[in-house]
């Protein structure tokens, strides 16, 4: 007995999500297309049209509209974009992770916004792959030292003097001392540890500063425009200082490190400096060599382990082999033994 074939259209192997992504171009684009036209352009049955639409108004929450008039749909809303189609179940289990991690910058005005986007996005994703991926939020955790708050208006101005390359008037105050207004030229921003930076040339000081966020007052874009130094690059500023951060003003040192047996192992797992350079004795005891402005941040790091670190040294450049970048300096070798 022969068996009936069975007549297969263009696109009905096409997977939803490129449908969604012509209809979403089709529509942008003001042709205003109806069910039927989209159906013959795609190889689909109207029925899937219909089901495509449904996904789109329901689970994305797309602001769609039927035009009467022009017989087709339109956006009421220009700014709605269609999330991205999160395709496998690593993307899935990446983004509910991301969505986890966002929690770390609560102090700024940017994680509202970011979990909200991020919201929007999971919405898009297929119920099964969602409650596949929810043990997340029960067995996955992020903490931290609970960072400063961020002034919202500070935020949004900082942010406007980054795009627009504006002056920024900033009221700064450290802890214990007064606040007071100086203009900065802001190159970029950094992220340590939880705590945001931005760097760029004080004016009052006529050389690159780096401030802490929590610690403006108050802020103001001003009309005047600035150029970044051709020679600037933040990711290479950012990976020669010691977290992120450098002594501003002070000029690069070599520390030595020496942990004890102990404690060795432990510290070895860490990379404390990109460029670090590290040995061990017969002993089994770690040595780092490290080159950095950042002494603060780098004794401050040392000091948390203890009685683990048998010695922390400043050594000069021609003990450390590394010449000085900052000529005249005049290195000084100090000892200072934590234990």
């Amino acid at each position: 007995m022969a068996t009936a074939r069975i007549a297969h259209r263009e696109g009905d192997y096409q997977k939803q999500s490129a449908r969604l992504l012509e209809i979403d171009r089709l529509v942008r684009a003001g042709e205003y297309p109806s069910h039927a036209r989209l159906a013959a352009h795609l190889g689909v049955a109207p029925r899937t049209i219909q089901r495509d639409f449904a996904h789109l108004c329901e689970t994305l929450r797309a602001p769609l509209a039927y035009d009467g008039r022009r017989k087709g749909w339109y956006y009421t809303e220009e700014s709605f974009l269609l999330p991205a189609v999160v395709a496998t179940a690593a993307d899935v289990l990446s983004l509910l992770l991301v969505r986890e991690a966002v929690a770390q910058y609560a102090a700024t005005p940017h994680a509202e916004a970011a979990q909200a986007a991020l919201a929007k996005v999971e919405a898009a994703l297929p119920a099964n792959a969602r409650a596949a991926a929810g043990w997340v939020e029960r067995k996955v955790a992020f903490t931290g030292f609970p960072a400063a708050e961020i002034l919202p208006q500070v935020w949004q101005d900082l942010l406007s003097a980054l795009a627009l390359s504006r002056t920024l008037r900033i009221r700064y105050a450290k802890p214990g001392a007064r606040a007071a207004w100086r203009q900065l030229d802001p190159w970029g921003l950094i992220v340590s540890e939880g705590d945001w930076y931005v760097h760029g040339r004080c004016h009052r000081s006529k050389a690159p500063r780096t401030f802490l966020l929590p610690r403006i007052r108050a802020s103001e874009v001003t009309a005047e425009r600035f150029e970044v130094p051709a020679g600037f690059d933040l990711a290479a500023y950012v990976q020669s200082g010691f977290a992120g951060l450098h002594a501003d003003g002070e000029p690069e040192a070599t520390w030595r490190i020496r942990f004890t047996p102990a404690a060795s192992p432990a510290a070895a797992e860490r990379k404390w400096h990109p460029a670090q350079r590290q040995s061990r004795d017969a002993s089994g005891r770690l040595t780092l060599t490290i080159r950095t402005s950042a002494a603060f941040r780098l004794l401050r790091r040392v000091a948390e382990w203890g009685d683990g670190v048998e010695q922390v040294e400043r050594v000069d450049e021609a003990e450390a082999g590394a010449p000085s970048r900052k000529p005249g300096s005049g290195a000084r070798s100090t000892r200072r033994t934590s234990r």
